[in-house]
């Protein structure tokens, strides 16, 4: 019986989280802007830029139609993934602005959505910005978090440059996980430094899976292990996480077979049942794999629930859904296809079962743990790319 219970609750909790994050429906304003660091106006000795118009980390598919400017597919893919997913994609997981400043900036954004927070996730983690800065010896280190005000979802907040040796620095700020963006603008000193940071090396890390990989529930938007895998190895990361709707359609791996990135990293297997899995993953890494003969693809298991160390009968009980996960793997390794990796449960979570809000959604020591297995599996698989 308590197993059950408990088993039916954690359903509930997942049920809440999907409804808490479902987006506004998208209205129809489709529009391709030019991109660039263009200034909008000027305005009390402040130049202003518009975030919609600048070139956006995270945001695939560049430079095409979309809807709104910070949804996550462009309007031709907005038109053909399943509903769900459509509104999840208004939320801005993954995305960032790059850039080098001398100057103070002042920040002003306006959210999508009023529900800034989630009963297992603060409005830090679903609705705020993170601002990171690289420091002297080229690493990213946290700035400032700004959160939305629910009176009108409007932040404005200066941010200074200090103590750098030729005035000026690169920053990141990173966008809500769980929120969408209605308007973000960003301005500085006029006179001042304001341009695109240098380009990446390498072509970005596609992360495609569920509300945990979307960032559900760390307690800043830049705490889950997406972001923080991003900042680790130095690489462009694409979010493609949806709550309760990374499930693999065929839809959806067409898609992502459009694109071109470094390595593609599936981690779905939480909201998909076995039957689900045995149907859709080898026929979707396989979708991968035609367009894409050489990039590497990490097909990850998700990490056991915590509580099941607690209970004597089904502690050592395998997820079934982590064994079907394996074996479409292992098919597809026995059937020759080439460039596959496989990432475990067990090592996202850490051993003493405090990784999780609710023995499914990580919190920042959980995130921290999922980082490092992250981390550890792509340095493997991308080897000298990274020196």
């Amino acid at each position: 019986m308590l197993r059950r219970q408990f088993i039916q609750t954690t359903a509930v909790a997942g049920a809440l989280a999907a409804a808490a994050v479902k987006a506004e429906e998208v209205k129809q304003e489709p529009a391709a802007p030019e991109i660039g660091f263009n200034p909008v106006e000027e305005k009390d000795g402040w130049v202003w830029y518009d975030a919609a118009t600048m070139p956006i980390e995270g945001r695939a598919w560049e430079g095409e139609e979309r809807y709104t400017p910070f949804d996550r597919f462009p309007k031709r893919w907005m038109d053909k993934v399943p509903p769900a997913v459509r509104n999840l994609s208004c939320s801005s997981a993954g995305m960032a602005l790059r850039f080098v400043t001398n100057s103070p900036m002042n920040i002003s954004f306006e959210l999508r959505n009023n529900n800034l927070a989630m009963y297992h996730m603060p409005a830090t983690g679903a609705s705020g910005v993170d601002i990171y800065g690289r420091d002297s010896s080229g690493k990213w280190r946290f700035a400032q978090m700004i959160g939305g005000k629910k009176s009108n979802n409007i932040v404005v907040q200066p941010i200074r440059s200090e103590a750098v040796p030729d005035g000026k620095r690169e920053f990141m700020i990173y966008f809500p996980t769980y929120n969408g963006i209605h308007k973000f603008r960003i301005g500085v000193r006029k006179g001042a430094i304001f341009e695109a940071a240098p380009a990446r090396k390498l072509k970005p890390i596609l992360f495609y899976g569920t509300s945990i990989l979307q960032g559900g529930c760390s307690s800043r938007t830049a705490n889950c292990a997406v972001a923080m895998t991003g900042r680790r190895l130095d690489m462009h990361v694409l979010n493609f996480g949806f709550s309760g709707n990374g499930r693999m359609e065929p839809v959806m791996m067409e898609a992502f077979a459009e694109l071109d990135p470094s390595v593609y990293v599936l981690d779905c297997n939480r909201n998909m049942s076995p039957e689900q899995i045995r149907e859709r993953l080898v026929p979707g890494v396989l979708k991968l794999r035609e367009a894409h003969p050489d990039t590497p693809i990490l097909i990850v298991e998700g990490y056991p629930a915590p509580f099941r160390s607690c209970w004597s009968d089904f502690a050592d009980e395998k997820d079934p859904r982590g064994v079907a996960n394996r074996e479409g793997y292992e098919k597809l390794v026995a059937d020759g296809v080439k460039g596959l990796y496989y990432l475990d449960g067990k090592s996202q979570m850490p051993e003493d079962g405090d990784g999780t809000m609710d023995n499914c959604h990580a919190n920042d020591y959980g995130f921290f743990v999922q980082a490092n297995a992250y981390e550890k599996a792509l340095r493997e698989i991308l080897g000298d790319q990274l020196a």
